[in-house]
Formats: structure tokens, sequence, C-alpha cells
């Protein structure tokens, strides 16, 4: 499962990687412009991928404090519903690089047994437990989910991308 898990946060990493390039190739306005998305606009759709991935790491660590690997200076941002909490594309930029980058080492330093401690996720209507496991594949899902949304926005706009398909090694 480890080695299986790795591998799809590192699949993760590249495929932001390339999101990352195409979205700074825009311009602010084009980044901005609302496209009729559920978050309206290429930066809305940024943000919540940044925010999400810093959201997971963050129920994590409070759950499985002994986890190593998500140590960076984001874990005491607050998070609020509908907030996202940078605006800057470049400060966006730098924080999903880091939440990557954190993502890999934490599930490099893990055991096969370690995926199946249990992560609470206390909502303020429900609390649920996960396998830290299907978090960690959460993580990748979600973050797939919306860059699919953002590649046929881009289609919409004669872009060419493609950060779906399967690297023979990851940049």
């Amino acid at each position: 499962m480890k080695e299986y898990l790795v591998h799809l946060m590192k699949y993760n990493q590249s495929a932001n990687n390339q999101v990352i390039k195409l979205l700074a190739d825009l311009n602010e306005s084009d980044r901005n412009l609302d496209r009729k998305s559920y978050y309206k606009s290429l930066q809305g759709l940024f943000e919540h991928i940044v925010g999400a991935e810093l959201f997971l790491q963050k129920i994590i660590k409070a759950s499985l404090p002994e986890i190593s690997g998500l140590d960076h200076k984001y874990m005491d941002f607050k998070l609020e519903p509908g907030n996202s909490i940078l605006h800057n594309f470049s400060e966006l930029k730098t924080a999903l690089e880091t939440f990557d980058s954190a993502l890999i080492e934490m599930t490099e330093s893990l055991k096969d047994e370690d995926m199946e401690k249990i992560v609470l996720f206390n909502h303020p209507k429900i609390k649920l437990e996960y396998k830290l496991g299907v978090i960690i594949m959460q993580c990748a899902n979600h973050g797939t989910h919306h860059r699919g949304q953002i590649s046929q926005i881009l289609d919409e706009m004669g872009i060419d991308n493609n950060f779906s398909s399967i690297l023979p090694k990851y940049e």
C-alpha cells in the first residue's frame, strides 16, 4: 500500500506542477475571469485545490501528531470555510509546492501498518473517522477532480493541456 501511495503522491505533485506552469502563463484577468465553474474562475479552482490540501494535512496532523513530514509554516494558517488562505497566484504556487512535497515526505516516512491508523474528521455537523491510507488517496482524488475542471476550462480557451496522463518519470 505504501509504495502505491508514494507513487500517487508523486503523480499528484507532477500533475499540480503542470497546472502551475499552465496557469502561470496566463495573465491575472484570464485566471480570475468567471468561467461559470462552481469555484467561478481558474484562480478559484486553484485556491480550492491549495486550501483542500492544507485542510487534509491539518486533520492528519491533528489526529496523528507523531506523523512526520507535515511540519511547515502553513500548518499554523487558520482555515475558514469560503475564505482562501492566500489570494496571490505566486503565494498559492509556493504553498502548493510545499504541500505536495510534504505529502510525499510524509507518505515515504510511513510504514504499511500506519495506513490503518485512524484520522478524525470533525465537521461541525458530523464526525467521521477514516484510515490514514484513505485520506492520502483522497488528497490525490480531490486534486484530480479539480484539475479535470481546470482542464475543461483550458480546453474551452484553446490551451493545450495534458496533466492527467501517467508520465514515465515525474518532473
